[in-house]
């Protein structure tokens, strides 16, 4: 019963997941993840052709979030 009721008060943003795949937001994500690691490989590989890394990344989340999305 208290997962049911906790469920009831979950709080709806709509569209958030658009607003988090949006190209500047992966941007500015990868600005926060990559703070204090810049000299690692896997860093430096990634940002090599970020742009490019990073449409990328939101083509494979919005597909995923297509393929198991109950909305669509």
């Amino acid at each position: 019963m208290a997962l049911a009721s906790k469920a009831n008060t979950m709080k709806s943003y709509n569209r958030l997941y658009e607003k988090i795949i949006f190209i500047e937001n992966l941007f500015l994500a990868e600005l926060k993840a990559c703070k204090g690691k810049s000299s690692k490989f896997h860093v430096v590989e990634f940002e090599k052709n970020l742009e490019v890394n990073l449409k990328q990344l939101a083509k494979i989340s919005t597909e995923e979030f297509l393929l198991f999305s109950p909305l669509f």
